[in-house]
């Protein structure tokens, strides 16, 4: 502020550091913002009375004389109608007095007196005009609390005797850093050096009171080329660290201040110790356990080494679910070109009876034969009851039942070149055909059951049977009957002229009948397979998984167990193919096979070989 214009002689002057919200101002909103926090802090000097602005920003003058603008206008008016002025545009090299208080040079270096240098001098100095409130003021009745809070909520241009040092803050252990350093306050000075994981550690304790001690530690072992984290054990130590640093080095250290100090676990036994006995023996997950020690100890690549050693705990594995199972793209459809090429079988109870079900893949024609009990001969001479009505079949898909997995089957099947399938345990999927008729079988009894009560289950599931085979498939289009035997026509004796062939009226009659029912049945098979293929990219969209089985053992989902038993049982592989894997359990030696599916997850830990198992559909 002018006393006047002609002389050019100032009253006094006042001056503002920017706020970080304040440094992202355009040029001609911090020129605006200079005229606007100046006339508040002279408005005693102005009010009631004309006054200038003279500035060096000549779009200034241009926005003060629009009245529409909203920026000057508000807040010049929200101090008590301050608006009797005038402003003018000056040339910067005219502008000498406030181009001066601009440039002026703050946070002048002077050289350090080691021997001299004590508490005292690195105290914040207090402009007298602050305002102060009780709590502040009560801060300042210490050194301590001055220490910890040397600015108040005013903005403070920098003396000599406080020089400015900023160091960024890290949420980051100390422990990442390369170049590390602790500082605290002991009896004795001392300076200790380590090196864990290859890191440079320094130990600087310091005695209380003198402070040349932390000049001449950081004399010794700062590089102001290389990066460093520090971290203080006492709050008091901070300001006088920032001070030194100032002088010593000219603020050019690269520094960031830490919070967090962890202890180092070099020896491997120690950190497996840790990993295993927290909490002791109660086997928490890689994350939880990971995001509790990482607060009290420290090495490098600490959640590999937690990942691995819970990964390979076999009660873990044994024990816990599966949340995330495999989700493995289904394989193609198996389809039949003509009938009794492929069956499925499988057994069946309703009201403590059992049946034994087949179903033709082709034409869905399915028979249902009630047998006494399971053994293989009995479920043998079924099946030769029904190969003597339809012939024998190319292949037989069933599951893995002791009942179908035996040597009487097996033999049996060598003997008259049949396909035995047997399907992997407790998938389902692989048998679904079958499955299918269960479901449509048991929903059909109970209809029967409830009309006719005092019908034995044998001569229900006759009905049943019956009633299905002449429905409708919706896989087909037609019933079972009449893709099986078709529509007997009545053959007229003139359209057979028996003179100009050598063939009887049977063949004649048969030849005519294969020329039509031959495109039919590849109508048929077109018909499946284009329904199939649509349900299988439908199933398949968010299958992705594919297994790479590198270990020889994996742990297999068990089947009808108790809530208190492990859900999972470690089986040795001895073969594995795209859906099945075959193996020995461990304890019982028992065989055992499983679908990739119904095996635990395995885990990232588990190392590449050269020809793994790989599981994905074909």
């Amino acid at each position: 502020m002018l006393q006047s214009v002609a002389y050019n002689k100032p009253i006094a002057f006042y001056s503002n550091t920017l706020n970080s919200a304040e440094k992202n101002y355009s040029t001609i909103e911090r020129e605006l913002l200079a005229i606007v926090e100046s006339t508040k802090h002279f408005r005693p000097y102005l009010y009631g009375k004309h006054f200038e602005i003279e500035t060096d920003h000549k779009p200034i003058v241009w926005l003060f004389s629009d009245p529409n603008s909203r920026f000057v206008k508000w807040r010049l008016r929200s101090e008590e109608d301050i608006e009797d002025y005038t402003t003018k545009y000056k040339k910067g090299k005219e502008n000498s007095v406030a181009d001066a208080l601009y440039k002026i040079e703050i946070n002048i270096r002077e050289k350090i007196n080691n021997e001299d240098l004590d508490l005292i001098s690195i105290i914040p100095q207090v402009d007298d005009e602050e305002i102060l409130t009780p709590n502040e003021t009560d801060e300042l009745l210490t050194q301590k609390q001055m220490l910890d809070n040397p600015s108040s909520n005013e903005t403070q241009h920098t003396s000599v005797e406080n020089p400015v040092f900023t160091m960024p803050i890290s949420e980051k252990l100390l422990n990442h850093f390369t170049n590390r350093t602790v500082i605290k306050t002991r009896d004795l000075f001392n300076i200790s050096y380590t090196r864990p994981f290859k890191k440079h550690h320094h130990v600087i304790t310091l005695r209380k009171g003198p402070v040349h001690d932390l000049t001449n530690a950081f004399k010794e072992i700062i590089n102001p080329k290389q990066l460093y984290g520090i971290y203080f054990a006492e709050k008091e130590i901070e300001p006088i660290f920032r001070t030194i640093c100032s002088q010593l080095f000219d603020n050019i250290l690269q520094i960031t201040k830490c919070n967090i100090l962890c202890r180092d676990l070099e020896k491997t036994d120690q950190q497996n110790g840790i990993i295993n006995d927290y909490p002791r023996n109660n086997h928490n997950g890689i994350t939880e356990t990971y995001n509790h020690l990482k607060q009290i100890v420290y090495w490098p690549d600490m959640k590999t080494k937690i990942n691995k050693i819970i990964n390979e705990c076999e009660t873990c594995l044994q024990s816990k679910y599966e949340r995330h199972p495999y989700q493995i793209p289904f394989s193609g459809p198996l389809l039949a070109k003509k009938p009794f090429e492929v069956i499925h079988v499988d057994t069946f109870r309703f009201d403590n009876n059992k049946f034994i079900t087949i179903i033709d893949l082709f034409s869905k024609y399915t028979q249902a034969y009630f047998v006494e009990d399971l053994l293989a001969i009995t479920i043998l001479n079924k099946l030769r009851h029904y190969f003597a009505h339809h012939n024998y079949p190319t292949k037989i898909v069933c599951d893995g039942g002791k009942e179908f997995k035996n040597n009487v089957l097996q033999e049996f099947c060598k003997l008259f070149k049949i396909n035995l399938h047997l399907t992997t345990n407790y998938n389902p999927s692989s048998n679904s055909p079958i499955e299918r008729i269960h479901s449509t079988f048991l929903e059909k009894l109970r209809t029967l059951k409830i009309e006719n009560s005092n019908e034995s289950p044998q001569n229900l599931m006759i009905s049943a049977v019956l009633i299905y085979n002449q429905s409708i498939h919706s896989t087909t289009g037609f019933t079972p009957f009449s893709l099986l035997y078709g529509p007997y026509e009545i053959i007229n004796a003139h359209e057979i002229d028996l003179d100009k062939t050598d063939k009887t009226v049977y063949e004649a009659y048969n030849d005519k009948r294969k020329s039509e029912i031959l495109p039919f049945y590849e109508q048929i098979y077109q018909k499946q397979l284009n329904r199939g293929t649509k349900i299988l990219e439908k199933r398949n969209k968010n299958l992705k998984d594919q297994i790479h089985v590198n270990e020889p053992a994996v742990y297999v989902k068990k089947q009808k167990i108790r809530k208190a038993d492990p859900c999972y049982e470690k089986v040795n592989i001895t073969s594995i193919s795209k859906n099945k894997i075959e193996g020995k359990k461990e304890k019982s030696k028992f065989p055992a096979n499983a679908h990739p599916r119904n095996i635990k997850r395995l885990r990232k830990t588990f190392s590449l070989q050269t020809n793994p198992y790989v599981c994905q559909p074909a």
